[in-house]
Parts: structure tokens; C-alpha cells; sequence
């Protein structure tokens, strides 16, 4: 709740529950109230605060689950503000006095400066449908996600049965417990059987979205996914022959999408049987038919990281979910980057603790013994799953020295265990890895991932435990 500093009959007063909010005016103390937000443009999702502007009577903000909106009219009409907002939930406000500014507390992002007077004319940008990226890219991973940790794809599998389509409310639900929500199975499928891909497009601009369009994409799981090809491609046609990118489909439509909403494309698929179980996916929104990026591109492609941080309406997920109880053998490719090695593997989190053993490419199995990792026979837990796998791509015996080495105690070296360093790796051929994993802890993340010849993160894999 909150007085209007200029008018102290005025009050204020927001709602937050599972998937819906209110905003209540009061003009007698407290007497009586009236409803402000529902049918008057402000989303129906939760209102976590209310903050009246004192320097403009009839001006109030809301933090709301999609972003922070704002009226000039006492609640009769609302609009969002803030253009470069991240699409996270906004659950406090403060203003900063003496100056024309809110500051915005985000969950998992922050907080957030922003302007009190919106900007209007011909220089505000034209709006575009976003996808949320987990954070920029880091030194180091740390708590809330990399940039391939999308939280706005989703793969489930197998498909339940259902009529109606996916609404953001059921597809966020992680907020509130005893909810339905969406299950998240990471990037793991069945090749040959089907998989729904659910991917979470926002509006938070200004003015309507026209001809939202969905495309989703995937590779077997990598640590650096491959470039993506450039071309006009993209609008219809599949990537060219010679690209690893599959097409999930065909692009989707929502329509048209109005300020601060959120609308989720659906893509059922038949896993086709020459990709492996764990996959990296990548999705990219657009509106009125534009499909350009802002990322720039290379003579071969455009590298996904530079997609997914320098544009907004791209996400990559590259995620494993692991249950406890089993152990299980993940693939994940080795790709280099021009100009960027040689290449070291590192861990975050409970990886080393929870990797049995590692079989490696054959060009990278003898660094591995000069750096003192000792090979030994696949163990019985992995064994049937590492002979499947083989046997659904007998080029694996060719590519991997099929031997488990084991893992000595990390070298701990800013937060990471640092595995191997000194890898060569071509950017345009994929040399696979297997992970043999343990059975994993009951709750909690981490990650494998590929380090640049300064120690850079280049890219990485997630695992986490299923909630």
C-alpha cells in the first residue's frame, strides 16, 4: 500500500497471487476502494508494489511480473515503462529524490534505473518481441543463469495430451507453490519419438506487435554451439545442406501482440533419428516480418553467443535435466573458434564430484594422459548406455578412444575445476565427448564448459536437477 504524498486522502493499493494482480484507489483514507487495473490496459499478472509519483499528481507506477507501468490519469489507462528493461519480474519500486528517476528492483537481475517522463517522438525505437537470455556473458558463471540457460524455452517430453494452448501464466508458474506448471525436461529427447518445444515470446515496448513469428533450431548438444548460416533462409526456408542447425518445424505464428503481454509458441516434433538425445536449441521471434539481426556475421555464420547477447529476440537453451536416482552418459561436441585457442575444459558447481569418468575425441585423449588422467575400461553403470550409443553412431568408435578417463581432484582456479588445457579444436568440425554421471545430489546446478586460450568462457553445457 501507499499514500499519495500530494494528496493524503489518496491511497494506493496492490495485489500479487498465482498468475493474477490488482491496483486499488482509494479517495476517502481507506474507506472505500475502486479497481484501477483490471480492463484498463494493465496486465492481468501479479502487482508486487505501487509507488505514486509526488511531483505529479494523478502519475503512479506499478511493478508488475511484466515490468514496471505507469498512468498520468489516476489508473485510468496504463502504459509500460522502461524500453531496456530485462523481461524478469519486477517486485519493488523506489524513487530517487531530487531527480526524475525510479529505481526498479528485478528478481534475479537487479536493480534498474529508469526515467520518470517516457520517451515519445520519432527517436524512441520501433518495439520487438524478446526472448530472455539468462545474463551477458561472464569471466566466470555465476548464479542466474548463462546465456545458454534461456528461460524461455522449454522442452517437454513426452508430450501430455492437451487441447488448449500454453499460457504464460502456466508456462512461469515456478513462483508459486502447488501450481501445474510446464515440465521441464532440459534439451534431452527420444530420437524417432515425438517433443513439444514451448518457447516464451514478451512485448515490452510500446505501441502493438504485427505478425509475430517463431523459429526454433537445434544441434546435438555442444559447449560452443556452431554458427548459424547467414542468408534470407530463415523467413521460410530450411538451413542450407551444409549446416548442422535442424529446423524444429515450421516457424509458428501468435499474431499480433499488445504491450506488456506474453505469448507462448508451441512446436510439436518428430525427434528425427540421427540426432542424439541431448540437444541445444536456439529461438529467435521477430515482427511484420523482419528476421534480420543486429549481431554482426562472419564469412562463415553468425556465432549463437553474439546472437543471443547482442539481440534480444534471440535464446538458447543448452540444458541437461538430470533425476535423481540413476546415472547417465550425456554426448556434448567440442567446437573451437577461430582465432581463440588452444582450448581448456573446465566445471562449475557439482560437476567434477558428479563425472565417473570422461571418454574423449582421439585427438584429445593423449593430452589428456600427458596431463596426467589415467584411462581405464568404461564401468558397468555406463557400459549398455556407451554401446548404444555407438551403435546408433558407429562413427563414434572411429572419433572417441572408447576409455573412460578418470578425473583427478579439480585444479581449482577462479571458482572452476580446471580439467584439461591446450586443446586444439577445429571451428567447423564438432569432435563429440561422453560424460559418464553419477547419481546426482537432490537439488542444486552446474555446468561443463569450454574456455578460451585466455580463460574466457566460450560457451558451456548445464545440468541441474529436476524440481
Amino acid at each position: 500500500m501507499a499514500a499519495d504524498p500530494g494528496r493524503p486522502e489518496v491511497g494506493w493499493a496492490a495485489f500479487a497471487g498465482p498468475g493474477d494482480g490488482r491496483v486499488w484507489r482509494s479517495e476517502d483514507g481507506g474507506a472505500t476502494w475502486v479497481d484501477r487495473g483490471r480492463g484498463r490496459g494493465l496486465p492481468g499478472v501479479p502487482v508486487a508494489a505501487v509507488a505514486p509519483d509526488p511531483e505529479r499528481p494523478g502519475t503512479v507506477l506499478v511493478a508488475t511480473d511484466a515490468g514496471v507501468w505507469w498512468s498520468g490519469n489516476d489508473g485510468e489507462e496504463w502504459r509500460p515503462l522502461g524500453r531496456g528493461l530485462p523481461n524478469a519480474p519486477v517486485l519493488a519500486l523506489a524513487r530517487r529524490p531530487g531527480e526524475r528517476l525510479v529505481r526498479a528492483g528485478l528478481l534475479g537481475r537487479g536493480v534498474w534505473e529508469l526515467p520518470l517522463d517516457p520517451a515519445t517522438g520519432p527517436a524512441a525505437a520501433a518495439p520487438t518481441p524478446a526472448l530472455r537470455s539468462g545474463r551477458s556473458p561472464a569471466p566466470r558463471p555465476r548464479p542466474g543463469g548463462p546465456w545458454w540457460e534461456c528461460p524461455d524455452i522449454k522442452v517437454e517430453v513426452p508430450p501430455r495430451p492437451r487441447q488448449e494452448p500454453v499460457e504464460p501464466v502456466e508456462f512461469e508458474d515456478d513462483r508459486w507453490p502447488g501450481t501445474v506448471t510446464v515440465p521441464e525436461t532440459g534439451g534431452r529427447v527420444e530420437p524417432g519419438h515425438p517433443a513439444r518445444i514451448h518457447v516464451q515470446v514478451h512485448h515490452r515496448g510500446d505501441g502493438p506487435l504485427t505478425d509475430v513469428r517463431v523459429r526454433v533450431l537445434a544441434v546435438p548438444a555442444s559447449l560452443r554451439p556452431p554458427d548459424v548460416p547467414v542468408g534470407p533462409w530463415l523467413a521460410t526456408a530450411d538451413p542450407p545442406p551444409e549446416s548442422p542447425w535442424r529446423p524444429v518445424g515450421a516457424p509458428a505464428t501468435l499474431g499480433n501482440l499488445d504491450p506488456g503481454r506474453s505469448a507462448v509458441a508451441t512446436f510439436d516434433w518428430i525427434v528425427p533419428t540421427d540426432l542424439p538425445r541431448d540437444l541445444c536449441l536456439l529461438a529467435v521471434a521477430t515482427a511484420g516480418g523482419v528476421w534480420t539481426t543486429a549481431a554482426t556475421p562472419s564469412e562463415v555464420g553468425i556465432d549463437p553467443v553474439d546472437l543471443v547477447t547482442a539481440d534480444g529476440r534471440w535464446g538458447c537453451k543448452s540444458v541437461t535435466v538430470l533425476r535423481p536416482g540413476r546415472g547417465r552418459v550425456v554426448r556434448l561436441d567440442l567446437l573451437g573458434a577461430v582465432g581463440r585457442g588452444p582450448f581448456g575444459l573446465a566445471a562449475e558447481g557439482w560437476v567434477t564430484e558428479l563425472t565417473g569418468g570422461v571418454v574423449l575425441p582421439r585427438g584429445v585423449a593423449g593430452l589428456a594422459r600427458e596431463a596426467g588422467l589415467v584411462p581405464e575400461r568404461v564401468g558397468e553403470p555406463w557400459r549398455p548406455e556407451v554401446v548404444g550409443l555407438v551403435r546408433e553412431d558407429p562413427s563414434l568408435a572411429q572419433r572417441l578412444e572408447l576409455t573412460a578417463f578418470a578425473l583427478p581432484p579439480g585444479r581449482r582456479e577462479g571458482g572452476l575445476d580446471l580439467w584439461l588445457e591446450g586443446m586444439e579444436l577445429a571451428p567447423d568440425r564438432a569432435d563429440p565427448l561422453l560424460l559418464l554421471l553419477g547419481d546426482p545430489p537432490p537439488s542444486g546446478r552446474g555446468s561443463l564448459l569450454l574456455l578460451d586460450a585466455d580463460g574466457g568462457v566460450l560457451g558451456g553445457h548445464t545440468f541441474r536437477v529436476a524440481g
